[in-house]
């Protein structure tokens, strides 16, 4: 693969891994249980350094690294405030877990390219093994937590 073509694949990755970190940041601002906020907090973090760690790559070649989301991830935050806000808690973790599982599709898509440099398909695996963990704490989540009414925590 070419520098340009590789600059754009990381790029298409870049703006997936920051719809990702934006949406984990959104869902615990709207969180209400601590234990889910700080997961999603978490998740946030990580997802956050994913893209920095992209971003230095596609610099270190020589390419210009996206900076922002795509502009479905954009429009999907936007509806996020009619249509996950009154699912709860359990609804913004489904949603999390859908996030989880898109990235990893684009990961595994750049992986399956045969002519990715060593260095790049070793840091790409890492990436693909830490979020899929990520996606599993996310499914395992106790739905019961996810949907207890915070008013339990005040009492």
């Amino acid at each position: 693969m070419d520098g340009d073509a590789l600059t754009g694949r990381l790029n298409a990755l870049i703006r997936v891994t920051e719809d990702s970190h934006l949406n984990l940041r959104q869902a615990a601002e709207r969180a209400e249980i601590p234990a889910i906020k700080s997961l999603f907090n978490d998740l946030a973090a990580r997802r956050a350094a994913l893209v920095r760690d992209l971003q230095q790559r596609v610099a270190a070649q020589g390419g210009t690294p996206e900076a922002a989301g795509t502009l479905l991830g954009e429009a999907s935050r936007l509806a996020g405030n009619l249509l996950i806000a009154p699912r709860g808690a359990g609804g913004l973790v489904a949603a999390a877990v859908r996030d989880q599982e898109a990235l990893l599709g684009q990961i595994q898509t750049l992986l399956s390219a045969d002519d990715l440099p060593p260095g790049l398909r070793d840091a790409l695996s890492g990436h693909l093994v830490r979020v899929q963990q990520d996606r599993d704490r996310l499914a395992k989540t106790d739905p019961a937590l996810a949907d207890e009414p915070a008013t339990r925590h005040s009492a």
